[in-house]
């Protein structure tokens, strides 16, 4: 029996004489199967799993997993590639380090202050409240009509040149 890689051929316990496979096994997709996560399987040196398929067992059902590469997996690789050619790259390896502790260090401080700020009874609604107007503001003055829209990406391209340098 063939199952895709994203799904799970659940395959009942009774079974056929040895070497005939299993009787009332039928594939279940990914998104339908109960949720067997790895924690429930058992581990390879337990004995209980063959070399040859990963199988659980229980008394009322056999779950073999199908497995393959998906094409997010190679994407991710992908990404890790190119970020460790830029960390080959960088050579200011202490510097950059540095910056990231530090941006780590202020998201942790910036987390405690909103934390204590939102204990605060009255000052999280006003917060909310300011949020809201200044959101409606810019929609109004910048997304609302064609000729603010143009103008906010004149402005946006302007400052990316000023960061970038290629102004």
């Amino acid at each position: 029996m063939a199952c895709s890689s994203s799904a799970t051929c659940v395959i009942n316990s009774a079974r056929a004489a040895p070497g005939e496979g299993f009787r009332n096994s039928h594939c279940v997709p990914a998104a339908l199967r109960p949720g067997l996560g790895s924690s429930s399987l058992p581990s390879l040196s337990s004995g209980k799993i063959s070399s040859r398929t990963l199988e659980l067992r229980t008394p009322s059902r056999m779950v073999a997993f199908a497995t393959e590469t998906s094409s997010t997996e190679a994407a991710a690789n992908d990404f890790l590639k190119k970020i460790q050619d830029t960390w080959e790259k960088t050579d200011d390896k202490l510097a950059v380090g540095g910056l990231g502790f530090a941006a780590l260090l202020v998201l942790w401080a910036s987390t405690g202050l909103i934390a204590a700020i939102d204990k605060l009874p009255i000052l999280p609604t006003f917060f909310e409240l300011v949020g809201l107007l200044f959101s409606s503001w810019f929609v109004y003055r910048y997304l609302l009509f064609k000729p603010d829209r143009e103008e906010l990406l004149k402005k946006i391209d302007e400052t990316k040149g000023k960061i970038t340098g290629s102004d």
